[in-house]
């Protein structure tokens, strides 16, 4: 994501896969001092697809509104 690396766990989407639910990706960006809920289009069956599809649409989310996001990885110590 973002040229970087995105851990997604995927129980949830093969779970889904498994039982053909419709999959979403969704986000909640402030927008203009409000919360402005996101939701993506159905992500695909299978879990491979669904997670590329997903890492895909969360990039744009992201990139429309950088400054409110951080990495994840800066709330942990680097390990030695």
């Amino acid at each position: 994501m973002l040229g970087g690396r995105l851990t997604v766990p995927t129980g949830l989407l093969a779970l889904a896969a498994r039982r053909s639910l419709e999959t979403r990706a969704m986000a909640v960006p402030d927008v203009a001092g409000r919360i402005a809920p996101r939701v993506g289009p159905p992500l695909p069956g299978a879990v491979d697809a669904a997670v590329g599809a997903y890492g895909t649409w969360r990039d744009r989310c992201v990139g429309a509104a950088p400054e409110q996001w951080m990495a994840w990885g800066s709330l942990h110590p680097a390990h030695a």
